[in-house]
């Protein structure tokens, strides 16, 4: 299970377990491997620090408040879902897409073979 770390300078970082952060980290963290762990330690933190740690984050718009730990916690953990990688067998199985216009292509195809009396026809 991926397992979360985040210093005092609000760096996160991914690792692969539990074990692997407490190995690859020599400063002084905090760790998380879910929402409601990243919750319980936020609840925690001066707003500032919740702020700072959003406004790290990469491709996010800066904020200059939060409505709540709660929600700031929310947030922060959908976005650091995608470090590193995508590892969705611990969540939910793969689905594949459906190609909607592959579908209805070859709906198309096959009444485009079809005469008007039901009959193939033949194409030259």
């Amino acid at each position: 299970m991926k397992t979360f770390t985040i210093d005092s300078e609000n760096n996160i970082t991914v690792f692969g377990s539990s074990e692997e952060a407490a190995a690859g980290t020599a400063a002084p963290f905090d760790s998380f491997a879910t929402e409601k762990e990243l919750a319980d330690l936020v609840a925690g933190w001066p707003a500032e620090r919740i702020i700072d740690t959003w406004n790290s984050l990469a491709g996010v718009r800066p904020v200059k408040s939060l409505k709540s730990a709660t929600t700031a916690a929310h947030r922060i953990w959908q976005r650091i879902q995608s470090l590193g990688g995508t590892d969705k067998s611990e969540t939910e199985p793969a689905r594949p897409k459906a190609d909607k216009k592959a579908k209805r292509g070859a709906q198309a195809q096959g009444r485009a073979r079809e005469g008007e009396d039901g009959q193939e026809g033949h194409r030259r």
